[in-house]
């Protein structure tokens, strides 16, 4: 199927997060917190961290949900010139309240400054 969210576009282990946390760039938005590592592997790998002082578990999940699916179909992430990179999202209070659009435009603009801190990096 065309629309999955496979395995090995995942953070799935705690040290996978651990790693990312403790020596990872750090970039913060009203809705998010994000934190990137580059990687190794031949795709990048999302992480999600939605505590329970967002919400109860409905709230948290549908978070994770559209987060999920903004990853998914972000196109720009997904393009070959681009650094392979492990990403960890927290969801901050602010995205309870968050339309999907705005969800959307926070990722971006975090994907996009996270991109260049790390091209920066590469060239030096």
């Amino acid at each position: 199927m065309l629309y999955k969210f496979p395995k090995e576009k995942k953070l799935l282990k705690s040290c996978e997060f651990k790693n990312v946390l403790d020596s990872g760039a750090k970039f913060i938005l009203p809705e998010l917190i994000l934190f990137s590592k580059p990687s190794n592997l031949e795709s990048s790998r999302m992480g999600l961290i939605v505590t329970k002082k967002v919400g109860n578990a409905v709230i948290r999940n549908k978070i994770k949900r559209r987060l999920r699916e903004v990853f998914r179909l972000n196109k720009t992430f997904h393009e070959e010139e681009l650094p392979t990179l492990d990403l960890v999202f927290i969801a901050r209070q602010k995205a309870v309240t968050a339309s999907y659009e705005k969800l959307t435009n926070s990722y971006e603009f975090a994907l996009k400054h996270v991109i260049r801190r790390h091209s920066k990096a590469k060239k030096l």
